[in-house]
């Protein structure tokens, strides 16, 4: 089986539970049937996140536009990234919240590198979906 791990956010984020995305190449054969029959999850491993009210949602994006003013963008972009984490948000939402807060702060360049990205990420692109690095 190969896999590939995307690396965990790096910072004072202890508190939240770990996530970690899994892309893998599984051949099934009889040792991966065995290990699928039987589920390895006990009950409370697995919790659902809650979904970001309207006001959840005005805290983080306030927070988020007063970093970024203040010239730490890439600290507002991470806490909007969090929310992933926090939330459970749709498909690619982190992202649009990103797009969101550039679009806001009239920084359309920042607006399309992100609206871009959540495309590829997403393989929602024909480069990506060809495997072609987005850098």
């Amino acid at each position: 089986m190969t896999a590939h791990a995307f690396p965990r956010p790096r910072g004072p984020q202890r508190h939240r539970p770990d996530r970690l995305h899994l892309i893998a190449d599984v051949h099934t054969d009889d040792a991966y049937r065995k290990l699928a029959v039987r589920p390895h999850l006990r009950t409370g491993d697995a919790v659902r996140l809650p979904v970001m009210t309207a006001a959840d949602r005005d805290r983080l994006m306030e927070r988020a536009d007063q970093l970024a003013s203040l010239g730490f963008v890439s600290s507002a972009e991470q806490i909007l990234l969090r929310a992933y984490y926090a939330y459970a948000l749709p498909e690619g939402g982190a992202y649009d919240l990103i797009t969101e807060l550039h679009t806001n702060r009239k920084a359309d360049t920042d607006a399309t590198r992100w609206a871009q990205a959540k495309r590829y990420l997403l393989a929602r692109t024909s480069s990506s979906l060809a495997g072609r690095n987005p850098e």
